[in-house]
């Protein structure tokens, strides 16, 4: 058997990540650091991430994620109008939507109507807190 030595065209380039903290609304800080663990492990957490990062760089004061059997088309509110961009498809928003209500300490298995919650990230030295207003929808593989 021959073994060829990768590379540095072959590999894998690594996608770098936006700076953004979060710090989940949480009582204990063991429940606190369980939340982001669980959040990071998610393969969709770099989605979310740059979801995030490119809705603060644009100046985006609201991100609606539109779901239908196929995907997840994303808006961006921007000075009072509504911006279209590239859509995710269904798993990737199912998982983005996840990794956003546990850092915003709610419940990712039920479907809260308009139940706001508060999670405030820090973007490269910019405070802030967001507003997660989920509508009810089913996930994909709901039966």
């Amino acid at each position: 058997m021959i073994r060829r030595k990768k590379n540095q065209e072959t590999q894998a380039t690594q996608v770098q990540l936006p700076p953004i903290e979060f710090k989940p609304r949480a009582s204990d800080p063991q429940i606190q650091q369980g939340l982001l663990i669980a959040c990071r492990s998610m393969e969709q957490y770099g989605a979310a991430l740059m979801l995030l990062a490119h809705a603060f760089r644009s100046r985006a004061d609201q991100i609606m994620l539109d779901y239908s059997q196929q995907g997840a088309a994303v808006r961006y509110r921007v000075d009072g109008n509504w911006e279209r961009m590239p859509p995710m498809d269904r798993p990737t928003g199912d998982g983005v939507l996840v990794i956003f209500k546990r850092l915003c300490s709610l419940n990712p298995r039920t479907a809260e109507v308009y139940k706001q919650a508060l999670c405030p990230p820090n973007l490269l030295g910019t405070t802030g807190s967001w507003t997660l207003r989920p509508k009810a929808f089913p996930p994909a593989n709901a039966s």
